[in-house]
């Protein structure tokens, strides 16, 4: 499954790999972020969404967590478990 949301020149999409990628239209390629599914056989990420600003980007994932990413540095800013 593949969730697609798409920002000012900025792509994103969450797979069912677990990763989610983002894309700066100017740049060939994408970001990877592997932080989903980890500790679990399930983490399909199925939800992505931006903050207002572009600057962070929300994914959630059927490993029950959220994550919190900044859009500019593909870094992880803190996650959440239900």
């Amino acid at each position: 499954m593949y969730v697609i949301q798409m920002r000012t020149a900025i792509l994103a999409s969450g797979s069912g790999d677990k990763t989610v990628k983002i894309w700066h239209l100017a740049k060939k390629e994408p970001e990877t972020l592997k932080r989903h599914g980890e500790y679990s056989w399930s983490g399909s990420v199925n939800s992505v969404a931006f903050s207002p600003d572009s600057k962070k980007l929300a994914s959630a994932s059927d490993d029950k967590t959220v994550k919190l990413w900044d859009v500019l540095t593909a870094k992880e800013i803190c996650g959440f478990q239900s």
